[in-house]
């Protein structure tokens, strides 16, 4: 499905999706059919999303179960992220690496667990893992480099914010790291002690 997707979205010159597929296809009518059903299941499944965000987080903090509370936590989370997307939108970052974060973050949490748990500190020492930070040292080194030129100058370019960011997230992932490594080691004191 989104290799089809990919394919026809590299056939149009405008944004619309589905809609603009369909009405290229099958005319205004089925464009317009399609289109709302598009609107419509798009606001339905990010309502069901809120609301399941909600009663998850409801398990760790009964308030969020029901009455006001709950409502206004899903108001705000919808704001929160109409407010991300809104600002990646105008600063013309592009949504679709966030997303893939978002997807594969949760993979990348569960194979640094198992690597944490297995290894301890030392998978960190390991030619493949020293390799990847290697390059990925040197990308980020990279794209700094480039934004300091572009900002030598003057000119005004997405490298800048795009450089920034990575950068503050290059520092709170390695951050992250460290704690998670750093918690095994005191975890695995501790447990010798006792």
């Amino acid at each position: 499905m989104a290799l089809c997707f990919a394919e026809l979205s590299s056939r149009f010159d405008t944004t619309g999706g589905p809609y603009v597929f369909a009405r290229a296809a099958f005319g205004d009518f089925v464009g317009f059919e399609i289109g709302w059903m598009q609107w419509f299941s798009r606001a339905t499944s990010q309502a069901s999303i809120m609301a399941a965000t909600a009663v998850a987080l409801g398990y760790y903090w009964p308030a969020l179960k029901e009455g006001w509370l709950r409502a206004g936590f899903m108001v705000a989370l919808t704001l929160i992220f109409g407010g991300i997307g809104y600002l990646m939108v105008a600063a013309g970052w592009p949504r679709a690496p966030f997303v893939l974060g978002l997807v594969l973050g949760k993979i990348a949490e569960n194979y640094l667990y198992i690597s944490t748990a297995r290894y301890g500190a030392d998978w960190l020492t390991r030619p493949v893992v020293l390799v990847l930070i290697a390059i990925l040292v040197v990308i980020q080194l990279w794209l700094v480099a480039a934004a300091v030129d572009a900002l030598m100058a003057r000119q005004t370019t997405v490298l800048v914010p795009t450089a920034v960011a990575s950068s503050v997230l290059l520092v709170l992932s390695a951050g992250l790291l460290w704690y998670v490594v750093s918690f095994d080691a005191r975890l695995r004191h501790w447990g010798r002690r006792g």
